[in-house]
């Protein structure tokens, strides 16, 4: 949830929407949202007073890493600063059009990738090759409680 939300200043508009995108982002190339490990009522109280969060780790590409740092510009009704203008910076958080300009969407690769790997795995499956994750439910024996006769 976006911090002007949850401080109820701005109300809920499409830049919340942004904020969104970023944590989205963070979470499908992290495998898990910022703060997962605290619970979600202390991390309404969290949100607001910390910095965004970020990617961690060298494995994510500077165009990326940038991507989602604009996605989570706190303020986004920040007034831009004279020499952020002349440097090129921008400090508020970008409207969804200002994003589809970005370098990472615009050198998105197309969706015959996905398309391709999508297929490949439906072939994999149907051929009975798909391993059993820890993630998928298990056939549970069943209980035998104990000093009973099997």
């Amino acid at each position: 949830m976006a911090p002007e939300v949850i401080r109820q200043s701005a109300g809920y508009d499409v830049k919340a929407d942004i904020w969104s995108l970023g944590i989205t982002a963070i979470e499908l190339a992290q495998g898990e949202p910022p703060y997962n490990d605290i619970h979600p009522m202390k991390v309404l109280f969290i949100i607001p007073k910390n910095a965004p969060p970020q990617l961690e780790g060298n494995t994510f590409s500077d165009v990326f890493r940038d991507f989602v740092a604009r996605c989570l510009q706190r303020d986004p009704t920040k007034v831009i600063p004279p020499i952020a203008v002349q440097s090129g910076i921008n400090f508020k958080r970008p409207t969804a059009k200002e994003l589809l300009n970005h370098r990472f969407i615009r050198e998105a690769r197309g969706t015959q990738n996905l398309v391709h790997l999508i297929k490949r795995y439906e072939g994999w499956v149907a051929l009975g090759e798909e391993e059993e994750y820890e993630d998928q439910p298990q056939e549970q024996e069943e209980y035998v409680p104990p000093n009973e006769p099997i």
